[in-house]
């Protein structure tokens, strides 16, 4: 086992927590924004901030120890800092990789489900509303699968299951096609 530093204790929390709206894995960058922003304020516990070197230096020991576990997802460029696509590692507690990927793999369908459903309102106007029926039967398929998954996993929460549960009802609704 290795030693609990200050630094170590940090990372750990931040790892298990939701930051920004964001559930786990979250990434060397983010870690270090919100470490900054805790340093920033008045009533703050930290009495220095972390460089970013002593970051990605503490999440290898982690990674080494057992404890974190890293994965690579490649990241569209951005019209502002980076325009160019990049890859990004992702850190989070080896412990809860499983449920995790249940929770990211919820709210990516149903994020895909609502935007099919309600669209995307830009000045008043709905935009990127429906889908195709061979679209909408996979993610009939998808969503009914998930539901399993949800019911057979322990660390399943009651909003994944209600969320899951609410795509299944817009789709038997009827997503509309596209336009």
């Amino acid at each position: 086992m290795i030693k609990m530093t200050n630094n170590r204790k940090l990372i750990l929390e931040l790892l298990a927590e939701t930051i920004e709206d964001m559930p786990p894995p979250h990434s060397a960058w983010l870690i270090h924004n919100t470490l900054r922003e805790e340093f920033n304020r008045e009533d703050r516990e930290l009495a220095t901030l972390p460089a970013t070197s002593q970051i990605y230096r503490t999440l290898n020991d982690l990674i080494n120890a057992g404890l974190v576990t890293a994965t690579k997802r490649k990241e569209e460029g951005d019209n502002f800092c980076n325009p160019l696509p990049h890859w990004v590692t992702e850190y989070q507690l080896t412990k809860d990789v499983t449920q995790n990927a249940l929770i990211k793999d919820c709210n990516d369908i149903y994020a895909k489900v609502h935007k099919a459903k309600f669209g995307v309102n830009c000045f008043g106007k709905t935009l990127m509303q429906g889908l195709p029926v061979n679209e909408v039967k996979d993610l009939l398929s998808a969503t009914k699968a998930l539901i399993q998954r949800l019911l057979a996993a322990d660390e399943a929460t009651d909003t994944q299951f209600y969320k899951i549960s609410e795509c299944l009802s817009w789709l038997e609704d009827g997503i509309p096609l596209p336009q």
